[in-house]
């Protein structure tokens, strides 16, 4: 099963990019605490992309809000991962009362599950896409993360009874540190040679295990002790790789013959 990234710049309006004002600390997250948006949701992925910008838009049109979309990501229920903070700011989406504002913001990545109350149980692609992003944030934190739910925190029905169910029956639970499945010796007259300054090399060959990848990760992975990270390099996710890392097909060199 495929799960698809998106970065912010596939659903934000470029002329009101998101911004925040407190930087994402990897080091003091200790936890992956799930939401939901708890009311109408898009019927089809195609209408993702509207429905975060409208979000958006009504996050800084609120006179008790006035800023961003308060979560990291979004996953949907067609297998799509959408960068919403991400890991380049802090989220804004829980609080425990009594606490000091903020306190609990810092300690979380916060995961918005877009689904309706209607749904019983979770698709099998949302399942795949909320793993791969909570295995994301442990390997970025560099350790395992506690999941929890909204209602955890404060009184309150978020992140409602599909991701609870899910959540509590070990659907989204995903082992740290990563089990890195062998994908056997690829066949290096089809690889191609990403360079990163400053990272691991990683290949783009023709056989191998899909693994999503964003420059946040490649010291975690090399603190794992994983020296190449063999990517299957259909056009889709190649372009998808490269985007993420802000390259184009110009910064590819052939593989050794």
């Amino acid at each position: 099963m495929t799960v698809t990234y998106h970065p912010r710049t596939d659903w934000q309006d470029p002329a009101r990019p998101m911004s925040a004002p407190v930087a994402y600390d990897p080091a003091r997250v200790v936890q992956v605490v799930a939401h939901w948006p708890g009311g109408r949701v898009p019927t089809s992925s195609a209408g993702v992309p509207k429905y975060l910008r409208d979000m958006e838009a009504a996050y800084r049109a609120d006179p008790n809000r006035g800023y961003s979309v308060g979560y990291s990501e979004a996953v949907d229920p067609w297998g799509g991962r959408w960068e919403l903070r991400g890991f380049t700011w802090r989220c804004a989406a829980n609080s425990i009362p009594g606490e000091p504002v903020g306190q609990e913001n810092a300690r979380t990545f916060a995961l918005l599950f877009i689904i309706g109350g209607d749904v019983a149980e979770l698709p099998p692609a949302m399942l795949e896409a909320a793993r791969s992003s909570i295995g994301d944030a442990q390997l970025v934190s560099g350790r395992a993360l506690a999941l929890r739910g909204h209602g955890d925190l404060e009184p309150t029905a978020c992140p409602g009874p599909a991701v609870t169910i899910a959540r509590k029956r070990g659907d989204l639970t995903v082992p740290y540190p990563p089990t890195i499945p062998n994908p056997g010796e690829p066949d290096m007259t089809t690889a191609r040679l990403v360079r990163l300054p400053g990272y691991l090399n990683t290949f783009l060959v023709g056989a191998g295990t899909p693994l999503h990848l964003t420059p946040e990760l490649f010291d975690n992975y090399k603190a794992a002790g994983v020296p190449v990270v063999p990517i299957a390099a259909h056009a889709q996710f190649t372009k998808q790789v490269l985007a993420q890392c802000a390259l184009s097909t110009a910064d590819l060199v052939p593989g050794p013959a």
